[in-house]
């Protein structure tokens, strides 16, 4: 199915892309709105942080939780359809829901990044007309591997 290259310049290109796709998925909160949590992702969470107080007067956003990643976004969209997926109460990248289970659901997910496959569906260091040409027809056992694996972390089974 897959064809290895020598092609120096797709093997550049492909590097570069991992690089980008490194960086910091975050948990940020504001006393404005108590119980809720903003799932993100940034390279540089104070300067993220710096950007968000200048929304609000207080300067009050805090990130209360980062944890590096080599696929920052990657790790944001699934916390978001995990939490989505069990019915939590969102708001666009906004959820009502405890802190430390948000922590905790980050760390495992984060700690099972080893595992993850360069090339799965929900990968993003890949460019997306690669990504979406090979994979689209798997997007059925990646959606139940999602589920298998967010069942073990409710039960403890990591």
């Amino acid at each position: 199915m897959y064809e290895l290259t020598t092609d120096k310049k797709l093997l550049k290109e492909l590097e570069n892309c991992r690089n980008k796709a490194k960086g910091y998925t975050y948990i940020m909160s504001n006393p404005a709105h108590v119980g809720w949590f903003k799932v993100g992702n940034t390279n540089d969470p104070k300067t993220r942080l710096s950007v968000a107080n200048r929304w609000s007067p207080k300067k009050d956003y805090k990130i209360e939780h980062q944890v590096f990643t080599k696929d920052k976004k990657r790790l944001e969209k699934v916390m978001h359809q995990s939490l989505r997926h069990y019915g939590v109460k969102y708001s666009d990248e906004w959820f009502q829901f405890d802190c430390e289970k948000l922590i905790n659901l980050c760390n495992k997910l984060a700690e099972h990044e080893t595992s993850w496959n360069e090339y799965d569906t929900f990968s993003f260091v890949l460019p997306q007309s690669i990504k979406y040409e090979i994979y689209k027809p798997n997007l059925g056992d990646a959606i139940e591997r999602l589920e298998k694996f967010t069942n073990k972390l409710d039960q403890g089974d990591t």
